[in-house]
């Protein structure tokens, strides 16, 4: 309703747009570190990679009459707009083909080491106990 009746800055759009995506950026690197158990160090580039591209849909905006209403007219801020949308879509899909790429693997090998290794020693000790006891 805002962005027709052009009561929004390009600004204010680029944020409504950008902080909800780094938030759940943010969310998924802190819920994976959480749930393995593990800080991955390889994952921090995929993380700067995913902020770059929010990071530079915000200076666009920013540079492009801040405080000023959108701009919907041809020749207005509609080239930015999309700019600006293109950017905050990007960073998504570098945190889906960053993961497929990079992070799966990474994820099997802290599943394997923080999951399944303590359970594996869990029974050895139970076989241990048990020969002890015999």
């Amino acid at each position: 309703m805002g962005v027709e009746h052009q009561e929004l800055s390009l600004l204010q759009i680029t944020l409504a747009l950008a902080v909800p995506v780094a938030c759940v950026v943010v969310l998924v690197f802190l819920i994976w570190s959480v749930l393995m158990h593990s800080m991955d160090f390889t994952h921090v580039p995929l993380f700067i990679a995913n902020l770059v591209p929010l990071v530079a849909a915000v200076l666009i905006a920013a540079a492009t009459d801040a405080g000023a209403p959108i701009d919907l007219e041809p020749g207005g801020d509609l080239t930015a707009l999309v700019t600006v949308i293109g950017l905050v879509s990007l960073s998504c899909v570098i945190e889906v083909v960053g993961h497929e790429l990079v992070g799966y693997s990474h994820t099997l090998q802290a599943a394997k080491r923080h999951l399944l290794e303590p359970e594996i020693d869990a029974r050895h000790a139970e076989t241990a106990d048990a020969e002890a006891s015999i």
